[in-house]
């Protein structure tokens, strides 16, 4: 939830573009490389990655701060994956969409596919943990 909160708000005042996409440009790189490399533990850190570039979009130290934790703590929730690629994979067509739509200066369809995608990814990443907790009982 604090991960839409806050990255739905940073692309939501982005102001006008052009935007500073460079990171996010090589965080998809490096995602879509690791998926052909079948690396889903290194599609699941470029992922991360992408989130932490678009986060840096708003140039905010005390942002930048607050997400560190929520990714620290869903980098612990990957770790307890037992089929990383089902999580991750749809997650690499999702991160083009926004670039995509960034790059196209269309911060409204950003956002838009930005708080799809982490609604998406929330049910999952909760899914899986509720999996993994329940067979430790």
């Amino acid at each position: 939830r604090t991960r839409r909160l806050v990255e739905c708000a940073v692309v939501r005042g982005l102001g006008e573009p052009p935007y500073a996409l460079d990171g996010l440009v090589q965080a998809v790189g490096k995602g879509r490389r690791a998926a052909r490399e079948g690396d889903w533990k290194a599609v699941g850190t470029a992922n991360i990655h992408f989130h932490q570039e678009l986060v840096a979009l708003a140039s905010g130290e005390r942002t930048a701060e607050l997400m560190r934790s929520v990714f620290a703590e869903l980098r612990l929730a990957f770790h307890v994956v037992d089929e990383p690629q089902r999580l991750h994979e749809p997650y690499i067509a999702r991160n083009v969409e926004i670039l995509q739509a960034l790059e196209a200066g269309d911060r409204d369809a950003a956002e838009r596919l930005l708080a799809a995608y982490l609604d998406v990814s929330l049910e999952r990443v909760v899914e899986v943990y509720r999996r993994r907790v329940g067979e430790g009982d």
